[in-house]
């Protein structure tokens, strides 16, 4: 009988061990984002996630994202292997697509404003060069990346199965006071992508009168820059990101407005107006977050 305590003991002691290792190991993931010129001279934005395990390294990240300048001249060091598994992901891009390559481990934050920095590979290429080919791109370069011109740039919150699915208001919207305007918050440590639309001339098939007959949709920032507008849904932007909409979401006159966008973490503005700068009427704005659909 001692014996038989004696293993339900250990086997305790183990579980204990196991499961406080499992939970260490979970950690919590940032992103990681730059940006470059291509060969055509177009500024290109990408990035991609960075996972920490350790409670220090977790903790001097947050550091760096909390500090003044946020990042400074820290440079990340990482090993990588092909992933696809859809854990790294490209989210300065609408949709966030997945990455072919993933960090495998966190080698250290090496700081290039010390008078004797550690010395750290200094990588040019950046992480869609890695996903033509990344066991080409591995084979001839290895398997560890520091990209100089990419720094930490958020700490991303876990998804979850729950979220917003849709938000939605109905005015009367014309130009200057009567533009209808609809706030939108990201929640700190999100990103999401969005499908915007302004709503007007199908709203008569609804029994809606004076619907507005031509919208516009705007959206700005939280300092009042325009970040993004559009006035007729099939123009002015490229129609590839309405692929990834159901079908049934998308707006069924021509002349209805409609974005989609990848927002970090913030407060953002939604103006739904006049596209004429004359007419006025009903008009709906509408908010669909195409991450939980």
């Amino acid at each position: 009988m001692k014996n038989y305590k004696i293993v339900l003991a250990v086997f305790a002691c183990w579980f204990v061990s196991a499961s406080s290792n499992i939970l260490a190991q979970e950690g919590t993931d940032f992103m990681v984002s730059g940006s470059y010129t291509d060969s055509e001279g177009f500024q290109v934005h990408e990035s991609y996630i960075l996972p920490l395990t350790e409670p220090e390294d977790i903790a001097f990240a947050r550091s760096l994202l909390s500090s003044s300048p946020p990042v400074g001249d820290w440079v990340i060091a990482a090993e990588i292997e092909v992933c696809n598994d859809g854990s790294n992901r490209n989210h300065n891009v609408v949709g966030a697509p997945a990455w072919s390559w993933c960090v495998s481990k966190f080698l250290g934050f090496e700081d290039m404003r010390a008078t004797d920095p550690v010395p750290a590979p200094s990588n040019m290429d950046n992480p869609s060069k890695i996903d033509e080919d990344p066991v080409a791109w591995i084979t001839a370069n290895g398997n560890v990346i520091a990209f100089t011109r990419f720094r930490l740039s958020m700490e991303l919150v876990k998804d979850t199965n729950s979220g917003l699915i849709n938000v939605s208001a109905r005015g009367f919207a014309g130009i200057g006071e009567n533009t209808l305007v609809a706030g939108l918050i990201v929640p700190e440590g999100s990103i999401r992508t969005l499908l915007l639309k302004g709503v007007g001339p199908s709203l008569t098939d609804k029994n809606i009168e004076n619907a507005l007959g031509d919208p516009k949709i705007s959206l700005y920032g939280s300092d009042g820059w325009l970040l993004a507008a559009n006035d007729n849904w099939k123009e002015g932007q490229s129609q590839i990101p309405f692929s990834m909409v159901p079908s049934f979401l998308e707006p069924s006159d021509d002349l209805e407005a409609a974005l989609i966008v990848t927002l970090t973490e913030g407060l953002y503005t939604i103006h739904l107006s006049s596209s004429d700068g004359a007419s006025s009427g009903i008009a709906l704005v509408e908010v669909f977050d195409l991450g939980v659909l």
